[in-house]
Parts: C-alpha cells; structure tokens; sequence
C-alpha cells in the first residue's frame, strides 16, 4: 500500500470511528431515556442491563454504518479538499479514482459487514432486545391478529396473546386444501405454546366431508395439543410495522406466505433489505464527485448537494417501495429503480471530476 494511500485511509477511520461513536451515542442516549426507568422499576441486574446493551450495540450497527461512513467521507475528502491536498495529489499525475481507491475497497467491506449484520446478528439483537424490553414492561398484545398460512392449509385469528407466556385467549383456526376447500375449523377459549407445541384449551373442532366440504362433525375437547410450525413469535412480527421487522422475522413470514398477494409489501421489504447492504457503495459514488469540487467553488456546496441526493434516494426508496409493495411496480423494478434513478444523474458527476 502506498504511503499516501495509508495517509488518506489513516485521516478517513478517524473520522469514521468520531461518528461511529456519536451516532452510536445518540441511539444509547435515547433508548437510555425511553427504557432505563423502566428497568430500574423492574430490578434488573447490572449484568442484565450490559447484556441488553451489548445487543442493542450489535442491533444498531446496520443504521450506525452508513450515517458514519456518509458523514466521515464528507469530512475527510473535505478536508483534504480545504487544505489543497487533492490539488498536490493530482498534480503528481493521480486522479481521483487512484487517490481514493482504498476507500472504495473499504466501502465494499463495510457493506458485506453491514449484509452479515442485517442477515444474522441484527435478527437475534432484534429479538433479545425486544424480549427483554416486554419482560421489564409486562406488554399484553390486545389486538385482533390474523395470519393466512398458504403453505400448509391454515388460516389464524387470535383475540388476545400475552407476549410473557406465549398463550392467549380466542383462537380460531380455519383448514383448507390446496383448492381453497375447507377441511376443518378448531375454536378454542384459551391457548398456549410451548416447545413447539400448541395447547389449545375448552373448545371444540368441527370436521368437514371432504366431497360435500360441509360440516359433517363437532368434537369437543377440553385440551387439545397440536404441532405446527406457527409460533407466538410469528403473530407478533405481524403486528409491528412493516419497517420495524427484521430480516429473519421477514424471513419467516414469507416462508408462510406462498407468493400471496397479500405479503407482497413483506417481499418488497425483504429484498429492499438486502439491497440497503449496498448503500455504503452508494454512498461513496455520490459523495466523492461532491466532495471534490473545483478549488473556485466553496466545499460546502457540494456538501449540500451530496446531502440531498442522499436525501433523494431515501425519498425514492420510500416512494418505489410504497409502489411495490401495492403491486403497481414489479418486485424487482421496485426495488432497484432508486439505485438506478440515483446513478444515472450521479455518474457524468463522477466522471467529470476523475
């Protein structure tokens, strides 16, 4: 590695680590305000609060990543802008593609890291975090759940499911074939879970004739355990918002869905979720021709203009996901089109200032 590649790496990390640190900061010091009271009032242990810490470190990681590595490009390519240091360097022959090249390998790094987080560890983060969050604030989901499982025949409406003990009250389940047929219906007061295995209590299943599809019997049970592959923690992702869910709970509602109409928004944020990996590539396209503007104009113009392609993009992203995810877009197009609508005005950019 050339000395002044070293030199443009070494003034590059410690601006990276600078706002790795500020931006992790900030996302501890609210969740600190929102949820430190809480367990406090709960007792929890000094070991458990680190352990909740340490995961919520490794959860924000995926959104720490970019912001940092957006706002460390600005700054250290501004900086050497600012202080002529880009005028030394291609007066010696270099051109901006050469100066920069380790950062393009460190942006290609970082999105792989950023790929692995989104994929393994943010999902288990996720989860440990939100377990232990509802633990501390005794959460009872009291809502009307409902969740069609295409793949295997079943159709889900739960009245109440307490998030602690992974049981509730009001289930119904509705079994079809593979024509839409109706199989069967299961009706219980109470239910739990656990092991995998579902207890359903104080009901009754009714059974229909497989040529007439009508009711043809109505047993009644007081305890019923059955095996399915649902789980409490499903019903639960189907609750959050869309944007909220990580990818394994993506993941896992889609395993379910068998190309239904209706988890087209899940497919369109599952893929929107692998692509965002490839964001700190974006990145760097758009803030290097920015950054590095002429000597006559002022270094914060092209600051502002990097912002708001940046900005841009997240706008395009929201608005193609949106379309997609109500089936006005192709899935792909959806999810590429923000990509594509960036580069395209981004590049005589970028090739003007190599």
């Amino acid at each position: 590695m050339k000395i002044l590649h070293k030199y443009v790496l070494t003034d590059w990390f410690c601006a990276f680590f600078a706002f790795m640190l500020a931006t992790a900061g900030l996302l501890f010091v609210e969740d600190i305000y929102k949820n430190f009271h809480d367990f406090v009032e709960y007792g929890a242990s000094v070991q458990q609060v680190l352990h909740y810490y340490l995961w919520l470190l490794i959860r924000i990681c995926p959104i720490a990543i970019p912001v940092s590595f957006f706002l460390s490009m600005l700054f250290s390519l501004g900086k050497l802008h600012r202080n002529n240091e880009l005028v030394s360097m291609r007066a010696i022959g270099l051109n901006i593609f050469q100066i920069t090249s380790p950062l393009w390998l460190v942006a290609g790094i970082l999105s792989l890291i950023s790929l692995f987080f989104d994929v393994h560890l943010s999902s288990v983060a996720s989860q440990k975090t939100q377990n232990f969050c509802s633990d501390t604030k005794a959460r009872i989901i009291k809502r009307k759940l409902a969740f069609n499982n295409g793949r295997d025949g079943r159709t889900w409406f739960i009245g109440e499911l307490n998030r602690q003990t992974s049981g509730g009250s009001d289930a119904m389940i509705y079994f079809y074939d593979g024509d839409r047929n109706e199989l069967g219906r299961l009706f219980a007061k109470t239910f739990s879970h656990g092991n995998g295995v579902w207890s359903f209590f104080d009901g009754f299943e009714t059974i229909f004739d497989k040529k007439s599809h009508r009711s043809s019997k109505i047993v009644k049970f007081d305890k019923l355990n059955c095996s399915y592959d649902e789980s409490p923690e499903l019903f639960l992702s189907l609750a959050k918002q869309m944007k909220h869910l990580s990818f394994a709970e993506l993941r896992r509602i889609l395993s379910f869905s068998k190309n239904s109409l209706g988890y087209i928004g899940y497919r369109v944020r599952y893929y929107s979720s692998i692509a965002s990996a490839l964001s700190c590539l974006l990145i760097i396209f758009i803030t290097i021709p920015f950054s590095t503007v002429g000597v006559r104009k002022n270094p914060v113009v092209g600051v502002a203009k990097a912002c708001a392609m940046l900005f841009l993009f997240y706008l395009l992203s929201s608005v193609c996901d949106t379309l997609g995810a109500n089936g006005v877009l192709p899935i792909p197009l959806a999810v590429c089109l923000p990509y594509c609508l960036l580069l395209l005005p981004a590049y005589p950019f970028y090739k003007r200032c190599i």
